[in-house]
């Protein structure tokens, strides 16, 4: 896997397609790393899986309508629903596409909740496009402990994090990434259901929110330092 933008539609990479919390950030203090929002892409033999919907997916959505050849197949897993993780969902080109079918993965307990907070994200006067509008073949499902896409498979743990958040795994046939987003440790570290779920993972993207002296006034808003 890797974080290559050109590598968008190769197969068995993933792309970091925004990496920010809270807002999207630009200048060029933010030119390394980028300024989106939480996205990141796994590409399959025969499908794109995003790894929550910031605002990085605004571009890759453009790349993907853009490619004939693209699979028009898509994934979502989304950690939750606070706006920078679902923020780039309206502008997502293939939403607005009959030729694309698009799954929202949930877990069981966020099904109903999330399938009206991506709605409500087109609501009037948020957005001038209606949910009711979008063309794309759009479903959402609840999800097992594990999802099989292709070579790829996607399983998920709980993390702590106001309202509940989600963390996400990807096994492929050569390497493993896993996404804890949005989680805060407890006093004594790291729950042991998050570290088992992380163990012998070839990349971890962690929770790196605060420096250990913004944590001390933070304890409660469900993230971590580094």
């Amino acid at each position: 896997m890797t974080t290559a933008q050109t590598n968008l539609f190769q197969e068995g990479t993933l792309t970091v397609l925004g990496a920010r919390g809270s807002a999207p950030a630009s200048g060029s203090d933010f030119q390394k790393f980028g300024g989106h929002t939480s996205s990141m892409l796994a590409r399959s033999s025969h499908a794109f899986v995003f790894l929550d919907a910031g605002t990085g997916i605004v571009d890759a959505g453009e790349r993907i309508v853009q490619d004939k050849a693209a699979p028009k197949s898509i994934h979502f897993f989304v950690t939750h629903f606070h706006w920078d993780h679902v923020a780039g969902l309206p502008m997502f080109r293939p939403l607005h596409r009959p030729e694309f079918h698009i799954t929202f993965h949930l877990a069981p307990e966020f099904l109903s909740m999330g399938k009206a907070a991506v709605s409500g994200l087109f609501a009037a006067p948020y957005f001038p496009v209606a949910w009711e509008d979008l063309v794309a073949k759009i479903e959402f499902q609840s999800m097992a402990e594990a999802v099989d896409i292709d070579s790829l498979t996607v399983s998920r743990t709980k993390l702590n994090h106001p309202g509940g958040a989600t963390g996400y795994r990807i096994n492929g046939p050569r390497h493993s990434v896993a996404l804890i987003t949005d989680n805060e440790h407890e006093t004594e570290g790291t729950p042991a259901s998050v570290v088992t779920f992380c163990e012998k993972v070839d990349h971890l993207f962690y929770d790196a929110h605060f420096t250990p002296d913004e944590y001390e006034a933070h304890s409660g808003w469900g993230h971590s330092t580094w």
